[in-house]
């Protein structure tokens, strides 16, 4: 934050409420100066509690300045203005840029929400990821615009996903979920759009969802550094893939899904994704990925997940009681790879 600046800010704002120049006002002006130092430590450095530290909603904001105002009430006073009327204050001083949000719906109202950039240019907004994050801080960025991050795809996303981990029951998480009917679409209908999320807001032309995310099927989790008043918690590129395999409509449809894992097998890390494998424990998950990799033409090398793989293959092709899954979730295919009793296209 630029505090001369916003000195200066308040000088001119408080002149025009009083009615009084600033000399005569002093004491006032010593006030907001301690609301500003103990808001800038609070709001302008990346948090774990809050990452992405240029994006804030204003219920956020309220309830810090709240708690900054109660931490300071003997300096402030309790004459001092509400949470409220100083959100209202940084946004006439610019230190707080509304973000334009479309609504959902017409019956829901979008969520206001702010960036905090004294400097703020057009170029300097916010891209959908950062937004997303500073909308749900505790949130996971993944599927179709985490594939356009990592530079999967040649599709350009249309929409972007942050989960919200939750925990299940170990007997739940330990089977997969209940077949449901299989569809030949490769990507979303109007139909279809409950299967993408909750819709959040549109910004930008992207639609924004928010899901609820099993913690057990998403272990590949890191923060990636995008500047320094951001972080961006988001699903590695292994779990990524592996989340195109239960999730392909919120990873673009089944041609951007073939297309990331075609893009990625020169670059992942195949102990990485042993790990995550490992650590989620669902068969399914291991002979689609087996099959895809097969699918794909492509040699593993030596190693813990070729091994794993291995192991998986031999053990479903000596049980002939393994049910056919299909390759990707919720999709039907003609031919069958018997070796992982999974259907392909």
């Amino acid at each position: 934050m630029h505090v001369s600046r916003a000195r200066h800010a308040w000088y001119v704002l408080i002149e025009l409420d009083t009615k009084r120049t600033i000399s005569n006002d002093n004491a006032l002006l010593e006030r907001w100066d301690t609301l500003f130092r103990s808001l800038k430590q609070r709001l302008i450095q990346p948090t774990a509690e809050h990452p992405a530290s240029k994006v804030w909603r204003r219920v956020d904001l309220i309830r810090i300045i709240s708690q900054v105002r109660e931490e300071n009430i003997g300096e402030l006073r309790t004459t001092f203005p509400s949470a409220q009327d100083v959100v209202e204050r940084m946004e006439k001083i610019a230190w707080l840029t509304p973000l334009e949000l479309v609504s959902s719906s017409d019956r829901k109202i979008a969520p206001k929400m702010y960036l905090l950039d004294m400097e703020a240019t057009p170029e300097g907004m916010p891209d959908p990821l950062e937004l997303l994050q500073g909308f749900q801080p505790n949130g996971v960025l993944s599927y179709f615009s985490i594939l356009g991050f990592y530079e999967l795809t040649t599709q350009v996303p249309s929409y972007a996903h942050i989960g919200i981990l939750q925990s299940t029951s170990s007997k739940k998480a330990s089977h997969p979920p209940t077949k449901k009917k299989a569809t030949k679409s490769s990507s979303p209908t109007s139909r279809q759009r409950n299967l993408l999320g909750s819709l959040a807001f549109s910004y930008q032309g992207i639609a924004c969802y928010t899901t609820r995310r099993d913690r057990t099927l998403v272990p590949g989790i890191q923060t990636r550094e995008m500047g320094p008043h951001t972080r961006l918690r988001m699903t590695t590129l292994e779990q990524t893939l592996l989340d195109t395999l239960l999730h392909p409509l919120r990873c673009g449809g089944e041609s951007v899904v073939f297309e990331a894992w075609q893009n990625a097998l020169d670059r992942l890390n195949p102990d990485r994704l042993e790990r995550h494998l490992e650590k989620i424990g669902r068969e399914d998950f291991e002979r689609r990925t087996g099959a895809m990799i097969d699918l794909m033409k492509f040699k593993l090398p030596n190693g813990r997940l070729k091994r794993r793989l291995e192991s998986r293959r031999k053990t479903i092709s000596k049980n002939d009681a393994a049910d056919s899954l299909p390759l990707l979730n919720g999709f039907r295919y003609d031919r069958t790879l018997s070796d992982w009793r999974v259907s392909i296209p």
